[in-house]
């Protein structure tokens, strides 16, 4: 686990050993509703990243938009991959996060020779056990991972942008479904209004049934 003082030489120097360096950050992992999606953001030589690139819960809306075609022009290659609240499920949402990472990774046209993730576990790998996303196996690309690096690496941060933008737009659609849950506003997040839309309607294939989708009496929420 790396804790990079400082994040642009550590990348500058990353690419002297390897052709294409990539970055994966994912969101969704503690939403009741939705799938969890991971952006990858790629880079094959140093160029300074698009201004105000930060973690994208440090962005406005407005701003994550505005990113997207800067990061693509910036980057070599930009993916995303998901996976959805029952595969959440089935697998855990370790398992489903990992899933999600390979489904990216194999988007890219050029296999990166690293892999930056954001925080202290390894996106790709997840929990390490055989699950069904064996046959997209990436073991053999080293993985970094970098605490805080959505806000310190830029292609970390560039993906925490792509896979908010994208997962944002996917709930809002979804919410076009079914407005009552609010998830134009609460990305499928645990509001108390989320909660007490459920109480009110049930919930529907796009929640994760796996979780504590309602209130307890003692005020419990879900994990």
């Amino acid at each position: 686990m790396t804790e990079p003082g400082n994040a642009e030489v550590l990348l500058r120097d990353l690419l002297t050993h390897h052709s294409v360096v990539a970055g994966l950050d994912e969101v969704g992992r503690g939403s009741l509703a939705g799938p969890v999606v991971v952006g990858a953001v790629s880079l094959g030589a140093w160029s300074a990243p698009p201004r105000g690139l930060n973690d994208s819960k440090l962005l406005s809306a407005r701003q994550r938009e505005r990113q997207c075609p800067e990061i693509a022009n910036w980057a070599l290659e930009w993916t995303v991959g998901s996976a959805s609240a029952a595969e959440v499920d089935e697998w855990g949402v370790r398992d489903a996060l990992a899933l999600a990472s390979r489904r990216a990774l194999r988007r890219f046209r050029v296999t990166p020779g690293l892999i930056l993730v954001d925080g202290p576990l390894d996106l790709v790998r997840g929990t390490g056990r055989d699950w069904v996303g064996a046959d997209l196996d990436y073991s053999s690309i080293p993985v970094q991972c970098v605490v805080g690096g959505d806000r310190l690496v830029p292609l970390i941060s560039a993906a925490s942008v792509v896979s908010k933008v994208v997962r944002d737009a996917a709930m809002e659609r979804l919410g076009t479904v079914f407005p009552e849950f609010g998830w134009a506003q609460n990305r499928g997040y645990g509001t108390l209004a989320h909660r007490e839309a459920l109480r009110a309607h049930g919930s529907t294939p796009f929640h994760r049934h796996t979780w504590r989708l309602f209130p307890s009496p003692e005020g419990v929420k879900g994990r």
